[in-house]
Parts: structure tokens; C-alpha cells; sequence
């Protein structure tokens, strides 16, 4: 599941790549509107493509999975994390197209800090919450994944609508 799910983040990575570049150009330039607008095409873009993608392999999921094995509690539970890999997705799809704008106008730190923060209490603390001791096992995994992945969307978004990165030194 892991390695499907690698598949759908090429799409948002590649997106948010040519985002930083565009950016960097605009803000290079002193265009910030035009920046915030790049940053703004390119998240739309990488989220609705993820979320196509994954809603298509949602529809597909048990030919998919019958790919990789015959059992069917591995079948059915991968149908499962398909399914909150839905929301995971829509999460990173801010996350790879929001903060390469931020790092492509300079604004390095505040991205790099929150990650840490929302990893390690969000994701890491959410996977031992759901996941061990609340006995979801792989699913509370996925789930504090795709709440990592959303609260630190939300917030990077929120940065991104305001006007703190445009006072960054590049």
C-alpha cells in the first residue's frame, strides 16, 4: 500500500517543483500577487489530480489489489487505507505544492519548523495513539498520517494567504 501510495504524491511533487521555480521567478521580480496566484493554480491543480487518482483506484481497488495478493482481509483492508488515502492525499497535495512557493520566496524556516511539529506530535504522536494504543493498527497509522499531512496543509495555506513570506531575504 505503501508503494501505490507513492505513485499518487509524484503528481503534487512534480506540480510543486515547477511551482518553486515559478515563484522564485515572480517574487525575483517583486511580483508577489502574481506569486500568491502561481502558488494558488499550481495547489489547485496537484489536488485535483491526487484526488482523482486516488478516488479512481478507490472505484479499482480490489482489482488493484488482487494484483499483489489473494487474500481477502488484506484485500479488504487495503480498501480501507485507500480510502483515508483519499484525505492524506488532499493534505499532501498542499504540503507539495505550498511549501516549495514558500521555500521558492525565501521562507524556509517556518515550513521546516512546523513539519518537525506536526510530525512528531501530530504524526508520530497520533500513530502511537491510534495506532498501539488504541488498537487500529495500520489504520490509526494512515489516519494520523492524513491528519499530519492536513493540519500542516491548513497551515501553510493560512501562510501562504498572508504576507509574512514576502518580507524574506532571498
Amino acid at each position: 500500500m505503501s508503494n501505490i501510495a507513492t505513485l499518487f504524491l509524484l503528481f503534487s511533487c512534480s506540480i510543486g517543483q515547477a511551482a518553486q521555480i515559478v515563484v522564485g521567478y515572480q517574487v525575483g521580480k517583486g511580483d508577489f500577487d502574481e506569486a500568491r496566484k502561481q502558488g494558488y493554480r499550481a495547489y489547485r491543480l496537484a489536488l485535483i489530480v491526487s484526488v482523482s487518482i486516488v478516488g479512481i483506484c478507490i472505484l479499482l481497488r480490489h482489482p488493484i489489489m488482487s494484483c499483489f495478493t489473494d487474500n481477502p482481509e488484506v484485500i479488504r483492508l487495503a480498501g480501507i487505507l485507500f480510502i483515508i488515502e483519499l484525505f492524506l492525499e488532499a493534505g499532501r497535495a498542499g504540503n507539495l505544492t505550498i511549501i516549495p512557493c514558500l521555500r521558492g520566496a525565501g521562507d524556509v524556516k517556518f515550513p521546516t519548523m512546523w513539519a518537525i511539529f506536526s510530525n512528531m506530535v501530530i504524526g508520530l504522536g497520533g500513530a502511537q495513539l491510534l495506532g498501539v494504543t488504541l488498537h487500529m493498527g495500520i489504520q490509526g497509522l494512515w489516519i494520523a498520517m492524513a491528519a499530519d499531512e492536513v493540519l500542516r496543509s491548513v497551515v501553510m495555506l493560512i501562510r501562504w494567504k498572508g504576507s509574512k513570506w514576502t518580507n524574506r531575504q532571498i
